[in-house]
């Protein structure tokens, strides 16, 4: 920088919050890759609904705060269509008669669900078309053959993301990219080329290769055919709503030591050899196994064309937290009868029997005037000593 040359703010805040030569290092934060942001970069945001429900029958509560606005009705002032499903129902209903359909639901190790419901016009569920009978060049695919049993169990920690990060800032301080191999080289084949040879109508940047557990938690180990499948790009964007809230459930202050992901595909029948994804089942869990003591099941449809409607963002990540903190829980000890009736009498006698049981009480609020006693000649306004008075009138 030119001598009398003065910084930008900017460029200010960057030399104050990031410098390689000293010991100012960034924290980290946990809430720098949003998931409004990501949206919006891919094209896949949906703006927020003004009215939405949340129907949540689990132990795991979901709270706002009450300073902030937000659209989610009170429970009671809606009417399910079933109500014994509870968020399993289908549809639910305003005072004004408007119409609910359920948007996202997570499911949980005891039966337990949250559901999120918004309007009708927020939840399209429009799909791509996808033929009944593929073309023949699907037979000539080149995408290489690999495992198509999805990935079970993979263990997430906070150790292992910070090494992964740790990778990635050290390759863009050197100027290569953050994968040494992307995903259309691995499968030699863009997404889209190869929707529309299998004969299915996308549009320009309409799929992506999407990653069954994202790479920010594996590395280089997740950068292979057999973590891979085709997707729309919105229904890529989707996922965005639980890898976030689970990086954050790992930093929070009663975090688990571990998660484990397993992440279960469903491939379209007949599109095999382009790994067409149908659906994914996320199963997030506190122990590896089919015993966890605590789980969160997601369910993302991989065909979907319709954004990602942003009310949908701040339960999800809100439920992920509270469901996999550590703190710690109260445990309330029942006593019995006679145990209590002793103890309130050996309190009694000791606070009678004690000293300062007839010592007056000092009362701190009256800190000026001296106490009102019968034998006292002054009185709090006529008392020569009165401060109050002496600062109303400093000259007498």
């Amino acid at each position: 920088m030119l001598k009398g040359t003065k910084k930008s703010k900017s460029r200010v805040h960057d030399d104050k919050a990031y410098n390689p030569r000293t010991a100012n290092r960034r924290p980290y934060n946990p809430d720098a890759r949003k998931p409004e942001s990501i949206f919006y970069l891919m094209d896949s945001a949906d703006s927020p609904a003004k009215k939405a429900l949340l129907v949540n029958n689990s132990s795991t509560k979901v709270t706002f705060s009450p300073e902030k606005p937000h659209p989610f009705l009170s429970p009671s002032k809606a009417e399910l269509s079933t109500p014994q499903k509870g968020p399993m129902t289908c549809s639910a209903y305003t005072p004004k008669g408007s119409k609910l359909v359920v948007s996202r639901l997570i499911e949980c190790e005891d039966g337990t669900a949250m559901g999120i419901f918004l309007p009708e016009n927020k939840v399209h569920q429009n799909e791509l078309v996808i033929p009944d009978v593929p073309n023949p060049w699907i037979a000539q695919s080149p995408i290489p053959k690999a495992d198509m049993n999805g990935i079970i169990d993979f263990k997430i920690t906070k150790e292992s993301i910070r090494q992964v990060e740790a990778v990635i800032r050290k390759r863009l301080k050197e100027g290569q990219p953050q994968r040494l191999i992307s995903q259309q080289d691995l499968m030699k084949i863009s997404a889209v080329k190869a929707l529309r040879n299998a004969g299915i109508e996308v549009p320009a940047k309409g799929a992506h290769h999407t990653h069954l557990t994202p790479h920010c938690y594996q590395g280089d180990d997740g950068q292979c055919v057999n973590n891979l499948g085709i997707a729309t790009k919105q229904a890529n964007a989707a996922m965005e709503l639980v890898n976030p809230a689970i990086k954050e459930a790992l930093f929070q202050k009663d975090a688990l030591p571990a998660l484990y992901l397993s992440a279960i595909p469903e491939w379209v029948k007949g599109y095999e050899n382009i790994r067409l994804l149908k659906t994914i089942t996320y199963i997030i869990k506190d122990a590896p196994g089919d015993n966890p003591t605590r789980s969160a099941t997601i369910r993302f449809n991989m065909l979907s064309t319709d954004p990602v409607c942003l009310t949908d963002v701040l339960p999800i990540r809100k439920f992920i937290i509270e469901k996999f903190s550590n703190k710690p829980v109260l445990e309330n000890v029942e006593k019995d009868e006679s145990e209590e009736s002793e103890e309130s009498e050996e309190k009694e006698n000791v606070a009678l029997n004690s000293p300062s049981y007839y010592t007056p009480s000092f009362d701190r609020k009256r800190k000026f005037s001296p106490p009102s006693t019968p034998s006292s000649p002054y009185t709090p306004s006529t008392s020569p000593f009165n401060p109050v008075k002496k600062l109303i009138f400093p000259h007498k």
